[in-house]
């Protein structure tokens, strides 16, 4: 008997700058485009890139100016995906959820990406991408598909590659999991500060902490990056 278990991942990028406004303004989002394996959508001064190479967000734009990291930088390690963990089990990343084709969906305002199942687990992902009227935020739905037969024990790993600047978040629990395992990183006033300062780092670190209040935030090049996500305990 086959059978379906459903994990969805909902959050939000909000991108802003200093400004002052008289009054909101109200912006519609632009059609999707295409060009090759690459879809965008904009809204405002704001565009998202995704390719359907593994669903995977490769640009991210305020006013022309790029908030990730790009594939001029890295070959592999850029833009913005979806890995499954525990890392132990699941390495390297499925080719085909991190890098084959995703089948493509328009539908309105929303752009959907659909992988095939993972051959060795099963696991299949589907992402949808739109903006937000509202507050004009990048409106993300990550959906993880078991289509085998088996229980499986994982979580979903949210991968986004920023340019140098300063990372920070509010602190969570009291945890035997807090780890500041990268140099530059610190607590202070209750909110855990990661500042970068290259492109290549000369050893590969992580940082494993508890955090709060639903939101992570990354400052570089004049504009802050905010990721709101339900706060799940």
């Amino acid at each position: 008997m086959r059978f379906c278990v459903f994990i969805v991942v909902f959050w939000s990028i909000f991108c802003t700058v200093t400004a002052h406004c008289r009054k909101p303004a109200v912006f519609l989002q632009k059609p999707c485009t295409e060009q090759k394996d690459d879809y965008s959508i904009s809204m405002a001064d704001l565009t998202v890139t995704v390719s359907r190479n593994g669903g995977r967000i490769t640009s991210f734009q305020r006013a022309g100016k790029e908030m990730l990291i790009r594939n001029n930088i890295h070959p592999l390690y850029y833009g913005g995906t979806l890995w499954i963990s525990p890392q132990s089990e699941n390495w390297p990343a499925s080719v085909e959820i991190d890098r084959a084709p995703y089948d493509i969906d328009v539908c309105g305002d929303t752009l959907s990406m659909t992988s095939k199942p993972d051959k060795k687990t099963g696991l299949m992902v589907h992402k949808e991408f739109c903006f937000s009227i509202p507050d004009t935020s990048l409106q993300l739905v990550y959906t993880i598909i078991n289509t085998s037969a088996d229980t499986i024990w994982l979580s979903p790993w949210d991968v986004l590659r920023t340019p140098p600047g300063i990372s920070f978040f509010p602190a969570g629990e009291n945890s035997g999991v807090n780890h500041l395992g990268i140099d530059s990183s610190y607590m202070k006033d209750g909110v855990v500060w990661c500042p970068t300062y290259s492109l290549q780092p000369e050893k590969g670190q992580k940082l494993f902490h508890t955090a709060k209040y639903g939101w992570l935030a990354h400052y570089a090049n004049g504009l802050l990056l905010v990721k709101d996500f339900p706060d799940i305990t």
